[in-house]
């Protein structure tokens, strides 16, 4: 039997009720250009409290309509849901000073959150639409679940529309689903308050910002999908964070805390971005590391992805602390090198630090990249970076090293 997908207030019903949301709360977005802290903008109709779950589904059918505002006012909410609309939903503020506050009010014991996880349509929070999360009514999480091929983004390009995480005590930020988060803002922790953020599903979490995210944090997890710092942007946190599972930290900017940065199994770094090579930087405390033991420890772990080619190539910079690799661990397979064009032989960087490396690389440091050139690892006489010698081999010589590879890897010490 085919399955029919079910839309609107039953949707809406059905999604909130996955993140425990009492249908009670939901009042929904009604057709009409009516500021959202009227009442007539909502169905049934009633100015939003923090005791309700509002709802953009397809009451919105007239395109005129998907573009809203809160003017110079604030707009308390205890949950936001977007399900299928006619378009996609803007919200803007007029008002330098205006506030979107979710879960501020009522007597919800479930946390808030902003859920796309059923959409059809994109969510931005525009023009002066700041955000607030007043963590002190909820025990839980505050979620974002944004589904595959929808996007939520806050603010427009170079604005400094802010999430500000408040209400005191420390509190999980959770980001799921297999769609993209984007923060061209900021997204802060007020005094007094700590989040934790956890990344999960296929999705991207992408940070523009040049103060993406100040945040004070325990300990943060990326356990999946991808988070990006773009050029420019710089993610700090206050305490440790590892990249785990099928997780991926790429970008160009910068990430940072005040301990330890953590690759784990499965778990990948990847500087640049899709069709941009560059510099991904990473700052550990001072006296901390960035430490890739675990993430290099598998046989053929593929943990690391460099784009090697034209005039700017993919490098991983530690700009403070010390660079982890263990003893006798990190070799060319756990490596992704990818030839994106111009190419040629030369010594080329990957991974530079300020300090001494900790640790040796293991015995199977050469290896193909692609069909016309061979690579091989190395640290640098000064001991402070991990280098790539890239060769044009002698005839014959390509597939003499893949087979190499293939036996040596096969004859893997146990225990890698």
């Amino acid at each position: 039997m085919r399955r029919i997908r079910t839309v609107g207030y039953g949707a809406a019903c059905g999604v909130l009720a996955s993140v425990g949301v009492s249908h009670g709360s939901i009042i929904r977005k009604a057709d009409n250009p009516a500021t959202l802290i009227t009442a007539s903008s909502w169905s049934p109709a009633s100015v939003p409290t923090g005791a309700n779950d509002v709802v953009f589904d397809n009451l919105i059918a007239t395109p005129a309509n998907t573009a809203m505002s809160v003017g110079n006012n604030n707009l308390t909410v205890h949950a936001i849901s977007l399900v299928d609309p006619v378009g996609p939903i803007q919200i803007n503020a007029s008002g330098t000073s205006s506030l979107i506050s979710f879960g501020v009010a009522g007597s919800f014991t479930t946390p808030g959150g902003l859920d796309l996880s059923n959409a059809t349509q994109d969510l931005t929070f525009n023009t002066n639409a700041r955000l607030a999360y007043n963590t002190g009514l909820f025990p839980g999480p505050f979620t974002f679940n944004v589904a595959a091929g929808r996007r939520a983004t806050f603010g427009l390009p170079a604005t400094t529309l802010t999430f500000n995480i408040t209400g005191g005590g420390t509190k999980a930020i959770n980001v799921t689903g297999g769609g993209d988060l984007i923060f061209n803002g900021r997204v802060t922790t007020a005094s007094g308050n700590a989040a934790n953020l956890t990344k999960t599903g296929s999705g991207r979490l992408i940070f523009n910002s040049s103060a993406a995210l100040t945040a004070t944090t325990t300990n943060s997890a990326l356990n999946g999908g991808t988070v990006i710092a773009s050029a420019g942007a710089v993610v700090t946190l206050s305490n440790a964070f590892s990249v785990n599972n099928t997780a991926t930290l790429a970008g160009l900017g910068t990430f940072a805390t005040n301990t330890n940065i953590s690759l784990t199994e499965g778990g990948i770094i990847s500087p640049g971005i899709p069709s941009t090579n560059g510099v991904l930087s990473l700052t550990p405390g001072a006296t901390s590391s960035l430490n890739l033991v675990a993430g290099v420890t598998p046989t053929a772990s593929s943990a690391l992805h460099f784009d090697l080619g034209g005039l700017i190539q993919d490098r991983l910079n530690l700009t403070q602390g010390t660079l982890a690799i263990g003893t006798d661990v990190m070799e060319f397979d756990d490596f992704l090198f990818t030839n994106t064009g111009g190419l040629g032989e030369g010594t080329y960087t990957l991974i530079s630090t300020p300090n001494p490396i900790n640790g040796t690389l293991g015995p199977i440091l050469s290896g193909p990249i692609g069909l016309d050139f061979t690579g091989t690892l190395g640290i640098s006489p000064d001991g402070r970076s991990i280098q790539l010698v890239v060769v044009i081999p002698e005839p014959g010589t390509a597939l003499a090293i893949l087979g190499l590879v293939g036996v040596i890897s096969a004859r893997r010490r146990p225990g890698r």
